[in-house]
């Protein structure tokens, strides 16, 4: 069984953010991955918040363009817009930020398993397994970073906070308005 500091749970953005900078505190760090390539299929639409980002080292060239706010289309079809004067967020480019953070992580000498799902975890004391389809991983801590529908918050009958559930729509149009539109 391969021992590591820590174990972050998905790939996405945050998630390889957390093993990157767990890697740079000199921690030996794996994340699991359950799809076969990082960023596959598309779970996010790429709108970021600018308190998210200023989080992460990430140039502007990733940023499609700028938020000012948006434009609610309830259903009562009487439309409402929120505009502020400052950015409120940036869509970016999500295939390139992705490939990026996979390079990023790789080079700061952090293990991604791939193609492998987490079925189980266990803690006992200051220690933890995870066992995917492939492996077991001990560790000391466990990062879940796997998405809204988290294993590991429900493994750990962590309470969803309540949110809005949305559809999100890719399209092939390209759109570089200064407002998101929420249905």
């Amino acid at each position: 069984m391969t021992e590591y500091d820590v174990v972050v749970i998905g790939a996405g953005s945050s998630g390889l953010n957390t093993a990157i900078n767990c890697a740079k505190a000199d921690l030996s760090v794996a994340v699991i991955e359950e799809h076969d390539k990082i960023g596959f299929p598309r779970h996010c639409s790429g709108l970021y918040s600018t308190r998210f980002l200023s989080l992460m080292d990430v140039s502007e060239e990733f940023y499609a363009h700028e938020v000012f706010g948006a434009k609610f289309h309830p259903p009562s079809g009487r439309p409402m817009e929120l505009m502020r004067k400052e950015k409120v967020a940036f869509v970016i480019n999500r295939e390139l930020l992705d490939d990026h953070l996979a390079k990023r992580t790789k080079e700061s000498g952090v293990n991604v398993i791939s193609g492998a799902k987490v079925s189980d975890f266990s803690t006992e004391g200051n220690a933890a397994t995870v066992t995917t389809e492939k492996e077991t991983l001990a560790t000391k801590l466990i990062c879940g970073a796997d998405g809204s529908n988290s294993f590991v918050r429900r493994k750990l009958g962590i309470e969803p906070p309540n949110k809005l559930h949305g559809i999100m729509a890719i399209t092939g149009e390209e759109d570089y308005s200064n407002f998101v539109d929420l249905y």
